[in-house]
């Protein structure tokens, strides 16, 4: 569940992101291309630790600003749980898909989406026929990545540490392979 919706986010952020780097030009683009694939170099669990402090617990920075201080939310957000650690592997995992991405579309050669305007697609049915068609193995390999990364992050999960983020797969290998050598003695003891 986590990893499938992990990779469909991080699928629609990364894919956009690309299309846009790949196509268009605009003032900045270098400095965004930068921010871009900052969270490549920063490990998923200090992306966790500083979304739990910004909106996991009542009396976040968030909360106490927009709730408390200026009034502008009518509720505290508390985010937790698996939406905590999809939110956080998606902001995380995009670049995965991103530079993939980026990597097809910019490799596509410019006559065949040519031939196609020639032909009377443009815009979108342009997209969808011809360039999309021609991205899909980069963008196929990125969210390959991002889905099985998506399920061996162990420090997410235990950053948030509720129920629901310790049943999934890594925290519980994780915990089954502390446990059993918590029982077992190299000494003159039996071993269990």
């Amino acid at each position: 569940f986590v990893g499938l919706f992990t990779t469909i986010f991080s699928l629609v952020i990364g894919v956009s992101l690309a299309y846009i780097m790949a196509k268009h030009d605009f003032f900045g683009k270098e400095i965004v291309r930068l921010i871009i694939v900052i969270p490549l170099v920063v490990p998923p669990f200090i992306g966790a630790l500083g979304l739990k402090r910004m909106f996991g617990i009542e009396y976040s920075v968030f909360n106490n600003l927009f709730y408390r201080q200026l009034h502008i939310m009518p509720f505290a957000l508390i985010i937790e749980g698996l939406s905590a650690v999809i939110i956080v592997q998606t902001l995380h995992f995009y670049t995965l898909v991103y530079l993939n991405s980026l990597s097809a579309f910019m490799n596509i050669d410019p006559s065949l989406e040519e031939q196609g305007e020639n032909l009377g697609s443009s815009g979108f049915n342009l997209f969808r026929k011809i360039t999309f068609p021609l991205a899909t193995p980069g963008i196929a390999a990125g969210a390959i990545l991002t889905f099985f990364l998506s399920i061996e992050d162990l420090g997410t999960p235990l950053i948030f540490g509720d129920a629901q983020s310790k049943s999934l797969l890594a925290p519980v290998i994780f915990f089954a392979v502390t446990n059993a050598a918590k029982g077992i003695s190299y000494g003159p003891t039996q071993v269990y």
